[in-house]
């Protein structure tokens, strides 16, 4: 049984109320066990993927604050963030769009190996879009980009 404490904490109870699990941060399941719940989340970690790979798409929501992620699986390790596809998502859930056009887009910009999933699996920083392509108020890496390249150094110094 889930009951949600916070946005960002869920505690779990067994059938007695019994209090067995705490969810926190980034990975959202990533529980504390105790007893017979000890090995659950390490028995569904380490099932076979065959050839896919999970590719977790990370990205700042609309507070500014606090990190969003979903899963997308693909069906081979991507070697660079454009191997990968954007991705959308409802932005009104994440104070990034209002009800209507809420469509947000995830660019996936930088692409690392997934330390929690392990083997094939990438953890995918991305930039946030609106409906009509224009950067989200929190998609700060793209105005940044923006200045540092505008700035570039043509000639070399040595």
């Amino acid at each position: 049984m889930f009951r949600p404490f916070t946005k960002r904490e869920v505690f779990v109870f067994d059938s007695t109320g019994t209090h067995i699990a705490t969810g926190l941060g980034l990975l959202g399941w990533l529980f504390i066990m105790e007893g017979e719940h000890k090995y659950t989340l390490s028995n569904y970690m380490s099932l076979d993927q065959g050839e896919n790979v999970q590719a977790m798409y990370i990205w700042v929501d609309g507070t500014g604050e606090h990190l969003r992620c979903k899963t997308k699986t693909v069906n081979q390790e991507p070697a660079r963030p454009e191997d990968l596809p954007i991705w959308n998502f409802d932005g009104s859930s994440t104070y990034q769009a209002e009800g209507c056009n809420s469509d947000v887009y995830l660019h996936p910009v930088a692409l690392f190996r997934d330390p929690f999933r392990k083997g094939k699996n990438k953890l995918v920083l991305c930039e946030t879009y609106q409906y009509n392509h224009k950067p989200t108020k929190t998609n700060t890496r793209k105005s940044c980009l923006d200045v540092m390249e505008s700035n570039v150094v043509k000639v070399s110094l040595y």
